[in-house]
């Protein structure tokens, strides 16, 4: 017999198995409050607690931000020793300062809101989807 001979022999129909349990259960899965701000502390400069949480835009952004912040210092460490001899003027540190520890208290409060906002959306559709409490028509005899 060749190879041919179970080419052309009819086949019997194969079954379709459709794994649907690992889908359901990453949709329906609640996000921890502990892991986002362990993320945030390490992580929170390159957006690793907005990926968690599934905001891919805000966290390749916070991502791309670090990264030309770092080519920008590599590329302007010549221009540093200027500083030496002429120093800024202490508002722009101020003004620094203050507006990054206002995007860091925006950002505490924007993972918790967040972290809250997708567990109660998990909790009503996991209630709507739930069979159990659904009233079936009882068969009259």
């Amino acid at each position: 017999m060749s190879h041919y001979h179970h080419r052309y022999m009819p086949q019997k129909p194969r079954e379709k198995v459709v794994k649907t349990a690992p889908v359901v259960a990453k949709s329906t899965r609640k996000k921890s409050m502990g892991l986002a701000y362990l993320l945030w502390l390490l992580t929170g400069v390159i957006g690793g607690h907005r990926f968690y949480l599934g905001r891919y835009g805000s966290g390749f952004m916070l991502l791309g931000a670090f990264i030309s912040l770092l080519i920008g210092l590599y590329s302007a460490g010549p221009y540093f020793l200027l500083f030496m001899y002429f120093p800024a003027p202490p508002f722009v540190f101020f003004v620094a300062f203050w507006g990054w520890l206002l995007l860091v208290i925006f950002d505490l409060y924007w993972t918790s809101f967040a972290i809250r906002k997708h567990n109660q959306s998990i909790s009503t559709k996991l209630k709507k989807d739930d069979l159990s409490q659904v009233n079936y028509p009882s068969e009259s005899r």
